[in-house]
């Protein structure tokens, strides 16, 4: 009688089998999980991306195509109103960036606009804002006329702003009142821009001089100014209400000259009525004449 014994070698083996098809296909399933979750990726992704080029797309007809940010309103409000300037002119000096910025709100450059037109002798004060999403508001002071200016050779009438800027009389509707209290005349002898850096900072000293409290305070009234100029150095006649004049230059500090002057005046001056003329072209050598 034949005994069997079973083999534990293929016991081994056959567990062995059994072990090895289980780790297969726990490997399959975990391939087939991650070409899964790759796919669920890519889908998400394109899905991402088409969304995104979609929102671009609405947001670009938005912006390029769309009437929203379409420029409609233009409110211009004046502060300080001399009648120097129309609506129309500002409109019309607007007019062009808006052109520029294709009647689009988001690419008009206000500071560019502001910046050209603050070379505007009419205006003080300039500021424009953006109301979203397609209106301009401007605010804007106009500067005030304090002298009336003749340029020889022109005959034109033109006002002086306190900075030396000149305004051309033509262009405005000013009040006879206001014309009225324009002391005193300034008459332009010089050959020079009215518009360079010069005659500009001269005149706007030069104002300053002749509008002086302390002139009045001393009964020193301005009755006109002559002007003319050797290159970039100005000369200055002032003649007074009483008839005599006053003789002054850019070269020589004109705070220093006005000191110069009233001193002069209670020193050496008994009777205004005498004197002729007094000269402070010279810094501390200051010549007068009597009559």
């Amino acid at each position: 009688m034949r005994k069997y014994i079973k083999s534990l070698s293929l016991n081994k083996k056959n567990f062995g089998g059994i072990r090895q098809s289980t780790l297969i296909s726990a490997r399959t399933k975990t391939s087939r999980r991650y070409v899964k979750e790759r796919r669920l990726i890519r889908i998400k992704r394109l899905i991402s991306i088409f969304l995104l080029v979609l929102f671009l797309g609405f947001l670009a007809y938005i912006v390029f195509f769309s009437s929203i940010f379409k420029i409609k309103n233009v409110k211009i409000n004046k502060i300080v109103d001399y009648g120097l300037i129309t609506e129309r002119e500002i409109e019309f000096s607007l007019q062009d960036f808006i052109n520029k910025s294709h009647n689009n709100l988001i690419f008009l450059k206000c500071t560019a606009w502001q910046r050209e037109t603050s070379n505007d002798s009419r205006l003080e004060f300039l500021n424009i804002r953006k109301k979203w999403p397609n209106s301009i508001e401007i605010n804007l002071q106009e500067a005030q006329p304090l002298a009336i200016l003749k340029i020889m050779g022109d005959n034109e009438f033109y006002y002086l702003n306190k900075r030396g800027g000149v305004i051309k009389v033509s262009l405005v509707v000013i009040s006879k009142e206001l014309e009225n209290s324009l002391n005193p005349i300034f008459y332009d002898q010089s050959k020079i821009d009215t518009k360079s850096k010069s005659y500009t900072n001269f005149l706007e000293k030069l104002l300053v001089f002749v509008q002086s409290d302390i002139l009045s305070q001393n009964n020193i009234y301005i009755q006109k100014v002559n002007f003319n100029n050797i290159g970039n150095i100005f000369d200055a006649q002032i003649t007074t209400k009483q008839g005599w004049q006053i003789f002054i230059n850019s070269e020589v500090d004109l705070g220093k000259q006005l000191i110069s002057l009233l001193q002069i005046l209670e020193e050496e001056i008994e009777d205004r009525n005498d004197l002729e003329y007094i000269d402070l072209r010279f810094g501390t050598k200051m010549f007068y004449k009597i009559k």
